[in-house]
């Protein structure tokens, strides 16, 4: 998903993210679910039954991982969907039900890495578009401001 999203093809950026990425996230809040009940939580087919168990912000978090309509906002995504994921297996970890395993570390550190590379000329980007928004409102202002000079002057004029 990162190699997609590193060279602009969102397609199959959120292809990946909707086949391998997300339903591994519902799998969590499942197998979560499933040790609260003893066991005895059918996540439903396509997990439908893990909505209802979710804290309203979890639905929260998890709905802002459908966001997919630029690369930003399908980084934004996956930002959100490695929060989730470091939750919930913190949870895990907490009451001892998950150990940690020692490949998590290493690979978040290769993640955080990934999305420093791609956050940094999205941010550059970002930069570049709001100063020119800014210098495009600031010459509307000037002719707004020469037109309304212009008027008053022939109503002086007058």
């Amino acid at each position: 998903m990162i190699k997609g999203l590193s060279r602009n093809n969102l397609l199959y950026a959120n292809e990946q993210f909707n086949a391998h990425l997300r339903p591994q996230v519902l799998k969590l809040y499942a197998y979560r679910e499933t040790l609260a009940q003893d066991g005895h939580f059918d996540p439903g087919v396509n997990f439908k039954n893990v909505w209802s168990k979710l804290a309203s912000y979890e639905q929260n978090q998890l709905a802002a991982t459908y966001d997919q309509s630029s690369r930003a906002a399908t980084l934004a995504s996956l930002k959100n969907c490695v929060v989730i994921v470091e939750s919930v297996v913190d949870e895990f970890n907490d009451d001892q039900t998950l150990l940690r395993p020692a490949w998590i570390g290493p690979a978040d550190a290769q993640v955080t890495s990934w999305f420093f590379d791609l956050t940094a000329p999205l941010n550059a980007e970002k930069k570049a578009q709001e100063a020119a928004a800014a210098k495009q409102k600031e010459e509307i202002a000037k002719r707004h401001a020469a037109k309304r000079a212009a008027y008053y002057e022939g109503e002086q004029q007058r």
